[in-house]
C-alpha cells in the first residue's frame, strides 16, 4: 500500500502517496524536486480558487508587485477620473445656466430694441404731423397777412376819403373795429405759431434723446 510522506512547502505542508515498496527509503532528488513543484502549483491554483482576490501568501515576484503597482495605480486614476466627472458635471451645469442668462438677456434687449423702435417711429410720425400742422399754420398767416395788408389800406383809403368828405366816421369806426378784430385774430394765429414752434423743439429735442439711446443718428425733416 502507498504511504504518505509529509513535505514542507513553504508555510504548507503536503503529502504525497509513495508506491508499494518505496516506503521506507529516500525519492531520488529529481523526482522529489519534480513532486514539490507540482505540489506547489496545485496549493497556488487552490488559494486563486478559493480567493481569486487575494495574493498568494508566499514571496511575491516581480509580475505580483507589477499587479499591485497597476492596481494602486488604476485605483488613483479611477479616482482622478471621480472627481473629473463631478468637475465637469459642475462645469456643464455653469455652462448649461449661463447659456441659459444669455439667451433671457438676448431676449430682452430684443424686446427693448423692438420698444424703443416703436417709440421713435411713433415720435417721427407725430414730429412729421406737427411740421405738416405748421405748414398749414404759416401758410394761414400768410393769408392773414395779406388781408391785414389789404384792411390796412383800406383803412387809408377809408381816412383819406373821410378826410376829404368829412362824412365818414362812422364808416372808419366800422373799420377800425373790423381791423382791431383782425389784430386780434392775428395775434391769436401768432400765439398758436408760437405754440407750435415750441411744440416742434421740444418733439425734436424728444427724438434726438430716443435717437441716441438707439444708437442713430437724428435725420433732420426741416
Amino acid at each position: 500500500m502507498p504511504q504518505p510522506v509529509k513535505q514542507e512547502d513553504g508555510s504548507h505542508f503536503h503529502f504525497t502517496m509513495l508506491p508499494e515498496g518505496r516506503s521506507q527509503g529516500p525519492l531520488p532528488t529529481q523526482h522529489k524536486q519534480n513532486q514539490q513543484k507540482h505540489h506547489q502549483s496545485q496549493s497556488t491554483s487552490q488559494r486563486i480558487k478559493q480567493d481569486p482576490n487575494r495574493f498568494p501568501t508566499t514571496r511575491p515576484t516581480n509580475h505580483t508587485k507589477k499587479l499591485t503597482k497597476l492596481t494602486k495605480e488604476i485605483a488613483h486614476i479611477r479616482r482622478k477620473l471621480a472627481v473629473e466627472r463631478t468637475r465637469h458635471s459642475t462645469l456643464t451645469e455653469y455652462t448649461t445656466k449661463a447659456v441659459k442668462d444669455a439667451s433671457v438677456a438676448s431676449t430682452k434687449a430684443v424686446e427693448h430694441t423692438k420698444a424703443l423702435t416703436t417709440r421713435v417711429d411713433r415720435l417721427r410720425n407725430e414730429l412729421s404731423q406737427a411740421h405738416r400742422e405748421l405748414s398749414v399754420v404759416k401758410r394761414d398767416y400768410k393769408i392773414l397777412d395779406r388781408v391785414t395788408e389789404g384792411l390796412k389800406r383800406d383803412l387809408r383809403a377809408e381816412k383819406r376819403r373821410a378826410e376829404e368828405n368829412e362824412v365818414g366816421e362812422q364808416r372808419v369806426e366800422e373799420a377800425l373795429q373790423e381791423l382791431e378784430e383782425e389784430r386780434q385774430r392775428c395775434e391769436i394765429l401768432e400765439k398758436r405759431l408760437r405754440h407750435e414752434r415750441a411744440k416742434r423743439k421740444d418733439d425734436k429735442l424728444a427724438l434726438e434723446k430716443v435717437m441716441d439711446l438707439v444708437g442713430t443718428r437724428v435725420i433732420k425733416i426741416w
